[in-house]
């Protein structure tokens, strides 16, 4: 119930907005800023696929 973007959306969100004003101190993101403010939808769209994913795999066991 808790690994789904609904759940999950708010909670990235608010980590990514903490952690975005020290990325450009950190010199393994440094000017790279663009790939970080896409993780947060690139996670997104693995917590989708992955849900995806696990129902198709249940279903086949009714």
């Amino acid at each position: 119930n808790h690994f789904n973007v609904g759940y999950m959306k708010p909670i990235i969100s608010e980590m990514h907005d903490q952690i975005r004003p020290y990325v450009s101190k950190d010199p393994y993101i440094k000017g790279n800023i663009v790939k970080f403010d896409n993780e947060p939808e690139f996670i997104l769209k693995f917590i989708e696929a992955r849900a995806n994913y696990i129902n198709s795999r249940l279903h086949k066991l009714d």
